[in-house]
């Protein structure tokens, strides 16, 4: 196995302010649809609420399939992460994938953040447009995820 690359031009910055009650997921997906970015990076902080999960591991494979390991938050918790845009492979659709720490009271817990991590108070994210081709998420169904799919 090696590792596979593109190399990538910066295009537009954008700086987004989520409000209380906005799903984070849906937010920078449906901002990145709506302004045709098709690939990116950002970085998002600030509070996220009690009741969001995240993924935090994979359990051991049963039937060569491996289940996640969910962490859901009891309490309002501060945030800092970085992600990436990239096209789904069939849909064309903007997809995240974004891995974060949530801390509150000097306990911090790091994971995958998925569907449902919602905004408490406010949040910060920077997303920069990644221009080039033969990048985009294709699904693995071994894993349950979208990885990053870079064609030479």
């Amino acid at each position: 196995m090696r590792m596979k690359y593109h190399e990538v031009e910066r295009g537009r910055v954008f700086i987004l302010k989520l409000e209380d009650g906005d799903l984070v997921k849906q937010s920078i997906e449906g901002f990145a649809k709506e302004h045709g970015i098709v690939n990116g990076f950002y970085t998002a902080e600030g509070n996220v609420a009690a009741g969001s999960s995240f993924v935090v591991g994979l359990c051991d494979a049963k039937e060569g399939h491996y289940d996640p390991l969910v962490y859901r938050l009891e309490n309002n918790s501060e945030f800092f992460g970085v992600g990436t845009v990239a096209s789904d492979c069939i849909s064309g659709q903007p997809i995240i994938h974004m891995h974060g720490s949530v801390g509150r009271n000097g306990q911090a817990v790091t994971g995958c953040f998925r569907e449902s991590v919602r905004v408490w108070m406010t949040m910060e994210v920077i997303l920069e447009e990644l221009l080039g081709d033969n990048i985009c998420r294709r699904y693995d169904p071994v894993h349950g995820i979208r990885e990053l799919d870079i064609s030479d």
